[in-house]
């Protein structure tokens, strides 16, 4: 365990395959324990996004939806204002016909493909996530003016109060110049160093936002628009094309 888990320090990741033991989900809890590693609660679960799919080897299922089946799940590792797991273990207990495949990036590769004036951009302005966003123009647009900004204020009060009770991620609310209420991860880093070996590395999803992964998602948001995600500057203002292509080219290398 110690050996793998010095590999693991060293290479960013270990891809294990042919074993017996991970094929069940307590086969899976067993190796992940024999590694050294612990299980830890995912905030997600709390909305449905990651169902608990074994309380007791504490295996969340990633993708649960039908309407989920083709559509690309970004890497979910860029909540650097919050203290998350340092390693994550995936497994496959339901092979498909088609796709599956799992992308590792190592973001110490990323970081120096991006060394210039793209990371330095993002550096000093941070970046913010959209992770949803509903468009409220048409019944706002049925009530008189004198009446939008304390409907406004009261949708947003009460969205708020209920991503406070079940989200634990500290999401802010910003309202768009179209009346759609956009739903943002507060602004972060995209660089912060390992919390054992404190090398600095890129540590965002930013990859998962280039035009086409949107488009491919709008084609299947089985929520009618709501899961419409989206990156910007830690300020709101919007990141230009270049930038997401310069990342996604750095992830892909």
């Amino acid at each position: 365990a110690a050996s793998l888990l010095g590999q693991l320090e060293s290479d960013g990741a270990l891809h294990i395959r042919g074993f017996e033991l991970p094929t069940s989900k307590a086969g899976h809890r067993r190796l992940v324990g024999a590694l050294g590693l612990q299980p830890c609660a995912d905030p997600l679960t709390s909305i449905g996004v990651r169902a608990l799919l074994s309380a007791d080897d504490d295996v969340y299922e990633a993708v649960n939806a039908p309407a989920l089946a083709s559509t690309f799940i970004g890497l979910h590792n860029d909540a650097t204002f919050a203290l998350t797991a340092p390693y994550a273990a995936f497994a496959c207990f339901r092979p498909a016909d088609r796709g599956g495949e799992f992308l590792v990036a190592d973001g110490r590769e990323v970081l120096r493909a991006l060394e210039g004036g793209h990371l330095d951009e993002l550096h000093a302005r941070n970046v913010r996530i959209r992770v949803a966003r509903v468009d409220l123009s048409a019944p706002l647009a049925l009530a008189p003016e004198p009446l939008r900004a304390p409907l406004r204020a009261a949708v947003a009060a009460a969205v708020g109060a209920v991503l406070a009770a079940f989200v634990p991620l500290g999401l802010e609310l910003h309202w768009s110049e179209d009346d759609a209420l956009q739903i943002c991860e507060r602004p972060k880093p995209p660089v912060v160093r390992h919390p054992r070996t404190a090398e600095p590395t890129f540590f965002s999803s930013l990859h998962s936002q280039s035009a086409e992964l949107q488009r491919r998602r709008a084609g299947t948001d089985a929520f009618g628009g709501v899961a419409a995600t989206d990156a910007f500057f830690g300020d709101g203002a919007a990141l230009d094309a270049g930038l997401l292509d310069a990342v996604e080219a750095a992830v892909g290398r």
